[in-house]
């Protein structure tokens, strides 16, 4: 019986449960790294995008309290994306 249960979980699960986590992921990094360059803002396209599973961590530099809040809502809009992990700094020099 749990041999038919197994293939049925399989079976029920196999589109929602990626097939190949590092492919997936790969795939996930690069519709985030492509959203943030797409925002027009120079500071973003420097950003680190780490991804682990649906979770994103975000590390790097930007110009503004603004431009990080936009990394970060970026982030979160992406299809896929379950978690945003801030490690972002502001540069206190770079504000106005």
């Amino acid at each position: 019986m749990s041999q038919n249960t197994s293939a049925a979980v399989s079976e029920r699960t196999q589109h929602a449960v990626p097939t190949n986590g590092a492919e997936d992921r790969t795939e996930l990094r690069r519709r985030v790294v492509r959203y943030l360059d797409q925002q027009g803002q120079t500071t973003l396209r420097g950003l680190e995008v780490d991804v682990v599973g649906q979770i994103v961590t975000l590390r790097g530099r930007v110009r503004s309290f603004y431009a990080k809040q936009l990394a970060l809502n970026c982030c979160q809009r992406v299809a896929g994306v379950q978690q945003v992990v801030d490690l972002l700094g502001v540069d206190a020099n770079s504000s106005r």
